[in-house]
């Protein structure tokens, strides 16, 4: 039964997604609008199309959760032991069913569009959800024909001759018996999911990267269809902003979860490894982030046409390749899928829908569709410093990608050599890029538009650069050498400050006015959200960079073998004393190794960590004990034996254990939350009244 209601409603999402294709390119190629009731008719099919896809994803989680282990999906990603909110998040943790999640989320930002805008902007909603559901009758195929999680096990002939269960979409012609009893078999031998998968962070973060990569497709599919209808005005934009901005969060969430998993679970004292997968997932934030910044600047000035469109096709073009490099076997990596048939069909999809883009983006520039209507002045200029700031973005994606993919698929491919590219190189080139961007993050608020000077900057800018630069002065007496930290370290200083005083400029304002009121400072606030909103999320970045900055350039570490009641270990301005060993074993069946160790501060007890060892059948997990005061934490990890045996006979009497102590990494997780403060601020009202006009902006903040 669950076989065929899932692939009967993914066969029919998927016929519907190719009749939204057809029909809707039929009125592009004939360039014309399409009659009501046709459009009509297409926006409904749109949100068939999602109807069936949600149908196929409540089958599978029904499966999931009832333990139907006959379906290879749910006996690969499960098993008895289970708990049930694991049970829901398999659905993402397999190739197979992350494969019709996302689908299913790409077809219901389809619905979304159609209900948001079908009303008055049917012009370019209907090039863009062919584009959308283009998009969806890929993966929706992909699932369909290649990746089906509702194949089932069935007892053939071979199996009795070779013990080796397949599975299959139809029932086959082989068949000797109704599977009686094959549920139960097959329960004994259930696989269950990765036991990396198991921290809470990862309930969360593959839907909020889904998310943002889905997201990322919207902009793409409402600036094809400006391209297609040469609609190239600030409307395509207008359209777009929430989505983008949708995404954004999502990825930024995803991001840090991420980090956040990888600190918990991974065991060696970071948050971000510049992993390929990372990376890939890394990749259309940048986009984002510029593409976001400069789509604000065409709406203002009418300016940067072409650069939005490549960054907009970047975007789109990087989500693409991150799904095809985490599920294609291209790179070996704990955050990817195994190897599988959709790799090459995912490639093919990937290049021609950017070629395609590509080709209609020259066109139009050929044809002088891009003109802006404004002329950027002066090198000082906000408009220039926009540019910059673009152009950095860019080489940094393009920098990141060759490093994570390019150098090492041409090395296969022409030298028949592996090449990694090891972290010094990441680092090497993203810091001065992302110190640049620091600058240009604080320097930017303060220019004017068409045409700025170093008297326009000062007076606003005065404080911010006279305390970075005296807090530049005050590392080099502390006797920090290295200029790169210097400048890195000042240039978030001054960033911060910035930010700082733009979010209280209308506080300042009120004051020199003396106007105190709350009601009139909450309106100045309300006309101004979208931009002071923008000053807490630059505000969140910088203190995810001072987090990042500190703990990557003061990180200590240590390793030491410990005597079960002996000595401490002097760490930091800890100590650290093995106490006690508990062994212990979890609900589901796995053992665990447990050593208590006390933490002393100035002679006293401060706390008692408890890092221990999980094993599971498929690894070793080693999950730290932290102890976390805001300034700092202190990271403790039980160093695996060679064999569980010997960690047995010697855990009674010694353990080693590995120590980071880690300056204000909490600021990277409080960063986050400031950041995510800053985008519900920016979103939050609509920035369009009824009548189509922008709300005014007070002037006094620009």
């Amino acid at each position: 039964m669950y076989t065929e209601l899932g692939v009967g409603s993914l066969a029919l999402a998927w016929v519907a997604a190719l009749y939204v294709v057809a029909m809707s390119g039929w009125h592009c190629f004939r360039n014309e609008e399409p009659a009501h009731r046709s459009s009509s008719r297409i926006l409904f099919v749109v949100h068939l199309n999602f109807f069936f896809l949600f149908s196929s994803v409540l089958v599978l989680w029904l499966a999931l959760i009832s333990e139907q282990y006959q379906l290879s999906f749910v006996w690969e990603t499960t098993n008895p032991a289970t708990p049930t909110h694991l049970r829901v998040s398999a659905l993402w943790g397999g190739q197979r069913g992350s494969l019709l999640f996302w689908s299913t989320l790409m077809s219901g930002f389809s619905a979304i569009a159609a209900l948001a805008h079908g009303k008055n902007r049917r012009r370019l909603l209907i090039p863009a959800l062919m584009v959308a559901q283009a998009v969806v009758a890929f993966f929706v195929g992909l699932v369909l024909f290649l990746e089906n999680p509702y194949a089932q096990f069935w007892l053939t002939e071979d199996y009795y001759s070779t013990g080796i269960l397949q599975d299959y979409i139809l029932r086959p012609n082989a068949v000797v018996n109704q599977n009686e009893g094959l549920r139960e078999l097959l329960a004994v031998s259930a696989r269950g999911g990765s036991s990396l998968l198991r921290h809470p962070a990862m309930l969360i973060h593959p839907p909020m990267l889904y998310l943002g990569f889905v997201g990322m497709v919207m902009p793409f599919a409402f600036a094809m269809a400006a391209l297609l209808r040469n609609e190239l005005d600030a409307s395509w934009i207008q359209m777009t902003r929430r989505w983008l901005l949708l995404a954004w969060i999502c990825l930024s969430a995803g991001l840090l979860l991420g980090g956040r998993w990888a600190y918990d679970v991974l065991g060696w004292g970071g948050y971000w490894g510049w992993d390929p997968v990372e990376n890939a997932a890394l990749l259309p934030w940048l986009a984002g982030t510029a593409l976001f910044h400069s789509l604000l600047i065409q709406e203002k000035r009418g300016i940067f046409k072409t650069w939005n469109l490549i960054l907009v096709l970047l975007a789109f073009s990087s989500v693409l390749f991150a799904t095809f490099a985490t599920r294609s076997g291209l790179v070996e990596s704990v955050h990817s899928f195994a190897r599988s048939e959709i790799g090459w069909p995912l490639f093919i999809f990937w290049a021609g829908l950017t070629l395609l883009a590509v080709l209609l983006i020259a066109y139009r520039h050929h044809n002088g569709d891009l003109q802006a209507n404004w002329r950027v002045l002066h090198w000082s200029s906000r408009e220039f410093l926009f540019s910059i700031n673009n152009l950095l973005f860019t080489v940094l994606i393009f920098a990141i990608f060759w490093g994570s993919f390019g150098a090492p698929i041409f090395s296969e491919l022409l030298l028949r050599q592996t090449r990694i590219m090891r972290v010094q190189y990441f680092e090497q080139i993203s810091v001065p890029l992302f110190v640049a961007l620091f600058f240009l993050m604080g320097v930017t608020p303060l220019a004017a538009w068409g045409a700025s000077s170093i008297r326009r900057i000062w007076p606003q800018g005065r404080y911010p650069i006279l305390l970075s630069t005296a807090f530049a002065f005050l590392l080099v007496a502390l006797g920090m050498r290295h200029s790169a930290m210097v400048l890195g370290l000042s240039g978030l200083a001054f960033a911060g400050m910035v930010s700082l005083q733009e979010i209280g400029r209308p506080f300042r304002i009120h004051r020199q006015q003396r106007k105190a009121m709350v009601s009139a400072l909450w309106r100045r606030w309300r006309r101004n959200q979208r931009r002071l909103g923008g000053y807490f999320v630059h505000l969140g970045i910088v203190v995810i960079g001072i987090g990042i900055a500190a703990s990557s350039l003061f990180q200590r570490e240590t390793q030491q073998t410990l005597q079960l009641g002996g000595d401490t270990l002097p760490f930091a301005e800890y100590e650290l004393g093995y106490s006690h060993y508990q062994p212990a074993i979890a609900t589901d069946g796995r053992q665990l190794d447990i050593a208590h160790v006390t933490v002393y501060r100035d002679g006293q007890p401060v706390t008692t960590l408890q890092p221990r060892l999980d094993y599971f059948p498929d690894l070793t997990m080693t999950v730290a004990g932290v102890h976390r005061p805001f300034a700092h934490d202190l990271y403790v990890l039980l160093v695996p034996w060679q064999t569980v045996e010997a960690a047995r006979a010697e855990l009674y009497e010694k353990a080693t254990f590995k120590i980071y102590w880690n300056p204000l990494v909490s600021l990277v997780w409080w960063g986050g939350i400031i950041l995510v403060f800053g985008v519900i601020l920016c979103g939050w009202g609509d920035p369009l009244r009824s009548n189509g006009q922008k709300k005014p902006a007070d002037e006094s903040l620009d």
